[in-house]
């Protein structure tokens, strides 16, 4: 358990997300070495006739159990929070607006500049904004769409201008949303890393107090 603990304190990666993966060997490893040492406890006891090495076993774990719970308060009262009011990030907001507000999402045409795949899975609809060949010819031709909504993204300015000129361009009526505009939905990260100072939500970013509110801007000629 300590070589597990160096190795996690060492990892260079600062997503936690990316080891996710090895996390069941992990779990069947820690078993294992569980396995071993109460039967090596089992044997001590039997040797010696008393109950004095399983005592201080019991005792140590009660301690480390102590010590865990202590050092993980807020993380387990947020998720108990978590459970009872799920949270609600930005794209999770705009994707309840949508379908309340169109009922074929899959026919919109939405320009946005960060976390564009989940209105393709969850709305089917056609995304632009985020990704393209990067050439001028496909920059010209993405200017030259109307797209029915425009959510851009304040917090991530990477393509935010290639996403503001469509307001510009074309009439649009702008709806904020009871969420704040943070730079991400959400994210599994616990622990702020060297190049993340953004940890995982366990309550829904409000406007105001975590940022901006959500704007979504839908074109008055939509459908």
């Amino acid at each position: 358990m300590v070589i597990y603990a160096l190795v996690g304190a060492g990892n260079p990666v600062f997503f936690e997300r990316y080891f996710v993966p090895v996390g069941p060997l992990h779990g069947l490893l820690l078993l294992l070495d569980l396995e071993i040492l109460w039967r090596g406890v089992g044997r001590a006891r039997v040797a010696s006739a008393s109950l004095g090495p399983v005592r201080v076993f019991a005792g140590t774990c009660v301690i480390v159990l102590a010590g865990l719970l202590w050092l993980r308060a807020d993380e387990l009262t947020g998720r108990v929070e978590e459970i009872w009011h799920p949270m609600t990030g930005p794209v999770d907001a705009a994707i309840e607006f949508i379908q309340s507000r169109y009922d074929d999402p899959s026919a919109l045409l939405i320009a946005t500049n960060y976390e564009a795949e989940p209105y393709m899975f969850y709305l089917g609809s056609r995304v632009v904004g985020r990704f393209h060949a990067g050439t001028a010819e496909a920059d010209a031709a993405e200017a030259a769409l109307a797209p029915d909504l425009v959510i851009p993204r304040s917090a991530q300015p990477r393509s935010l201008q290639g996403v503001r000129r469509y307001l510009l361009a074309h009439g649009f009526e702008r709806h904020e949303l009871a969420v704040a505009d943070v730079a991400y939905n959400n994210i599994p990260e616990l622990a702020a890393g060297r190049l993340l100072s953004t940890t995982h939500r366990f309550s829904t970013p409000r406007p105001g107090k975590d940022g901006p509110p959500l704007a979504i801007y839908v074109r008055r000629e939509a459908p």
